[in-house]
């Protein structure tokens, strides 16, 4: 038995992908693989007489019984990869592994299309060697059946100092990356924090940047050594923030080799590893890293520092790629009774658990825990969308991205509409409405959903969708719990009056109000969290204030406050109460669904305006 590994020729010297698959294979023949070599061409060329000749030569030293493992993209196509894995399955007794760097559906929207066939070609493998947990838990919810599955975790950068130099701390930001296609380096806004990006100068170049130009490896990690600073993996668009949660970046290890502490966002597929490892910044937005990089002392750089260095002697040297190669073969080649174990643990139900709502509402009432809810709404952002209250705005899409992939804890849970399954609760109307939404964002669920369970967002609409609506004074009545004998801090829009014109919060032992735009509140975010953070103390907060909420509930939560995104609670208390069988438009307030807040006239109520303590609307 002998074991293979493809690498791809003819692409630009200067390709990433060329790069990253050439030192998997250099450190693949260190431990004794043989290189097969796959030519980038045009393939449909080739007639299929052709091709099958072309690949009779490209396998002239495999043999029966033999391994290959295939790295893709061959970026020749799915016609070539087809084939190509077809002929590795004709030769008896062989063993397939295939090690993925990227999913060319994943990469380009306009190639989504393509995700059913690549799925079916990674079926053939015996091994799937994945970039991160978050790209398995994509493609095992997207169909793929492999079990033997194992994690990359990390790129290696191969590269050899002729000596080492601590790196400075500076208060600068370097960044590789071509500015055309990540939008947010145009726009550095921060004079106090440089960027220092490597990429060509352009005509219209930003004062607030040091261009360094494109470099080779040869130049390019010693100078990113000598300028110290952090390095950066970032990308607001949707595209790249979805593409980065399930990738693993081949500039981070870059930044971490030469020695420099990275800044990565929330939902990186490394950023756990960053994290454990004390490798730098885990962020939710560009603005908090530069803010603490402001308050960073120079001990505190030092200590991110040094564990950078030792983590970084392991990508300088090879050893993830080795660890997984290596485990590759082991993996292969014992009983199946001593790799039972590994299997389980590689082939758990990634299929994302929904809590009911009773489930939910203990939990939270138990916990103290603060809660972000999302719906169609905020999906709507997220891809970029607007919706009738709030406009795109790309850094709320990012956060909303960034919180919608955190494992739920007794701090803060995470909801979600539990319309995947079981749709059989809810009202025909509803379900038309969902089984849309599903149609058309299935997919980006499967993508942006990594934690293992998410509470129930239908917590503050437990009645007007529902088939069996006799559960819902059960459930209002545990609502009720959460602020029974509590000071409560109501943070809603202009017209929203949550609980005016009913006994909702009858059961609170008092009642403030902060008051925000009916409209893009996200605008105001940092006055209205400055404005909580002043007047919640030993009060439950309850927002009710649209995608912002999930922010604002996001971001508050470490601080020690116990705060709950609601939503549209009082319309469904209303309708509960009055027995409506549909959505009706409520006078005097805000009405969920009535989506434009037409005729809204807002009666004069003394009790309401005592308990405004600020009007930020």
């Amino acid at each position: 038995m002998r074991v293979h590994i493809t690498n791809i020729y003819g692409q630009s010297y200067k390709s990433t992908a060329l790069i990253a698959q050439d030192m998997t294979a250099k450190i693949a023949k260190q431990l004794g693989f043989e290189e097969i070599s796959i030519y980038n061409y045009p393939v449909d060329t080739d007639s299929e007489s052709e091709l099958s000749k072309r690949l009779d030569g490209i396998f002239a030293g495999f043999g029966n019984d033999d391994v290959l493992i295939l790295q893709l993209p061959t970026w020749n196509g799915e016609k070539f990869d087809r084939k190509f894995i077809n002929k590795v399955k004709g030769y008896t007794n062989s063993k397939l592994v295939i090690f993925i760097h990227d999913i060319i559906a994943l990469m380009f929207e306009s190639n989504r299309y393509l995700l059913p066939t690549i799925i079916d070609s990674l079926n053939q493998a015996d091994v799937l060697i994945l970039p991160s947990e978050n790209m398995r838990k994509f493609l095992v919810r997207s169909g793929v059946k492999v079990n033997k599955i194992l994690i990359q975790e990390m790129w290696d950068h191969l590269y050899n100092y002729p000596g080492w130099i601590e790196p400075p701390f500076k208060q600068q930001i370097s960044f590789i990356g071509n500015p055309e296609k990540f939008d947010f380096v145009k726009k550095w806004p921060y004079s106090s924090v440089r960027l220092n990006l490597y990429a060509p100068k352009p005509t219209d170049f930003n004062p607030r940047i040091d261009y360094m130009d494109s470099q080779s490896d040869v130049s390019l990690m010693p100078l990113l050594q000598k300028n110290g600073g952090f390095g950066l993996v970032w990308g607001e668009e949707s595209y790249w923030h979805e593409y980065m949660a399930h990738n693993t970046s081949y500039k981070l290890g870059t930044y971490l080799a030469a020695g420099i502490p990275v800044i990565v966002d929330q939902s990186n597929a490394n950023a756990q590893v960053v994290q454990a490892n004390n490798l730098g910044l885990v962020v939710s937005s560009l603005s908090e890293a530069v803010e603490k990089i402001q308050a960073m002392t120079k001990q505190e750089y030092s200590e991110l520092q040094k564990s950078v260095r030792n983590f970084g002697e392991l990508l300088r040297q090879g050893y993830f790629t080795k660890h997984v190669l290596i485990d590759t073969v082991f993996y292969l080649l014992q009983s199946p009774r001593m790799v039972r174990d590994y299997e389980l643990k590689n082939t758990d139900n990634v299929a994302f658990r929904i809590k009911t709502i009773e489930e939910t509402l203990d939990f939270i009432i138990e916990n103290h825990a603060c809660v972000s809810r999302f719906g169609d709404g905020e999906t709507d952002i997220m891809r970029g969308k607007n919706i009738p209250y709030q406009t795109y705005n790309p850094e709320l899409a990012q956060k909303l991205r960034n919180i919608i992939s955190i494992q739920s804890n007794e701090d803060f849970v995470v909801c979600l509409s539990d319309v995947f399954e079981g749709q059989e609760r809810y009202t025909d109307a509803a379900n038309r409405f969902w089984r849309e939404h599903l149609k058309q964002n299935q997919e980006f669920y499967n993508a942006v959903c990594n934690a293992s369970w998410y509470g129930n967002t239908f917590i503050s609409r437990p009645y007007m969708d529902l088939v069996d609506k006799s559960q819902s004074s059960r459930y209002f009545d545990k609502i009720k719990k959460l602020w029974q004998n509590q000071k409560i801090l109501i943070v809603e829009g202009k017209n929203t009056c949550s609980g005016v014109g009913n006994d909702l919060f009858a059961g609170a032992q008092s009642i403030d109000r902060i008051i925000c735009p009916a409209a893009n509140a996200f605008d105001k975010i940092d006055q209205i969290k400055e404005a909580i953070i002043e007047n919640a103390e030993d009060k439950l907060v309850l927002l009710m204030l649209g995608p912002t909420a999930k922010v604002i509930a996001a971001d508050l939560a470490s601080k020690g406050m116990w705060i709950v995104d609601i939503g549209h609670i009082d319309s469904e208390y209303e309708w509960f109460k009055m027995g409506a069988n549909q959505k009706v438009k409520l006078a005097g307030k805000h009405t969920a669904e009535f989506n434009y807040d037409e005729e809204i006239v807002l009666e004069k109520n003394e009790q309401l305006a005592k308990e405004i303590i600020i009007d930020l609307s």
